[in-house]
């Protein structure tokens, strides 16, 4: 069938502020995520690092440890980066930025006309919970917009759980299950 790629951006800016390096793993994963979703073959990531001022050791704490996350997250995926970019000393009246790294990624559709939608189709459509629930409300939007709280870990990102049920997703998004 004629192929396609998968696109997206993704980017964890509360997750990163708590915990770096979780925020860091959370935001490749996202990206992978997204891509799997829809049936494309994560390729590659593209990164753009937002930081405030590094020289402030704070700073320089969270930039080293998106770092190493994202790292970690690339290389446990097989999702590499092959480009990037990185903006540092984004402040404002001495306020520096929430640390921001920004993961494009890009996949590879072998046949488009088989590609799953975010959007449902029909009414009565099946959904699928892959995985374990955790319970996890850390730094969520939900906890921000509803509850008014900004608090909490964000959720640990299991890099050999995330590749094992994407595999599993993708496979069933190209068997038309």
């Amino acid at each position: 069938g004629p192929k396609g790629l998968a696109l997206t951006v993704d980017v964890t800016p509360r997750y990163c502020e708590a915990d770096p390096f979780e925020g860091g793993k959370q935001a490749v994963a996202e990206a992978w995520r997204n891509i799997t979703a829809v049936g494309g073959r994560p390729l590659a990531i593209t990164d753009n690092l937002n930081f405030g001022n590094p020289e402030r050791p704070e700073i320089m704490g969270q930039f080293v440890g998106c770092l190493k996350g994202i790292s970690e997250a690339c290389r446990a995926l097989d999702f590499p980066v092959v480009s990037g970019n990185v903006s540092l000393y984004n402040e404002t009246n001495g306020r520096g930025i929430l640390p921001t790294p920004s993961i494009g990624g890009v996949g590879l559709l072998d046949d488009f006309t088989k590609s799953a939608t975010l959007a449902f189709k029909a009414s009565g459509e099946a959904i699928l919970l892959v995985g374990d629930t955790q319970g996890w409300l850390g730094q969520s939007v939900y906890l921000r917009d509803v509850c008014g709280r900004e608090e909490g870990a964000p959720p640990p990102v299991d890099l050999a759980t995330e590749k094992r049920n994407g595999d599993v997703v993708r496979g069933m998004i190209r068997a038309g299950t």
